[in-house]
């Protein structure tokens, strides 16, 4: 049985390890991990300004770890736990296979980030409006308000390093 995981250290290693981030600074996470507790995929968000958040998204490649559950898990703390209205991700021109599934959640190609990475390489950034998004359980007039309001003291839990609640789902 595979097990939602909210806030570990260890989700936070295994994607900056995956997506060669040397460090995402204040952040938070969620993975996804199997009856052994092996790490399956994780996503890790920084950056949030209130309005937006940032995605980082790393996982085992041949270990079919995608599932609708893990996505709406990972959507809903975008859009509903951070309060966000945006999303963006940002992947390494080299990484085809990232930017086509980022594509396939529902991402846009925004554009591109000239060399941004440590090592010179350009980053193609993709966004993904609440309203965008399919894996929201929101019904059609939900999404259409779906811009949220800033509120102060959502900017808490990560500005000030706190993650979500560690508990399972």
């Amino acid at each position: 049985m595979r097990k939602i995981v909210i806030g570990e250290q260890r989700i936070k290693d295994y994607v900056a390890k995956k997506t060669n981030e040397e460090d995402f600074g204040t952040c938070a996470s969620i993975g996804l991990v199997d009856k052994n507790d092996n790490i399956l995929a994780g996503v890790v968000y920084n950056m949030w300004s209130g309005h937006a958040i940032c995605m980082h998204i790393g996982a085992e490649e041949g270990s079919n770890w995608f599932s609708r559950r893990f996505a709406t898990a990972c959507f809903n703390a975008t859009f509903g736990y951070f309060n966000c209205n945006r999303a963006t991700a940002l992947v390494r021109k080299s990484n085809i296979k990232a930017q086509r599934f980022v594509i396939k959640l529902g991402f846009i190609e925004e554009g591109v980030v000239r060399q941004a990475c440590s090592d010179g390489e350009d980053l193609i950034m993709f966004g993904m409006l609440a309203r965008e998004c399919r894996f929201l359980k929101l019904n059609k007039e939900e999404k259409k308000k779906c811009i949220k309001s800033y509120k102060p003291e959502n900017n808490y839990d990560l500005r000030m390093g706190h993650d979500a609640p560690r508990e399972s789902i």
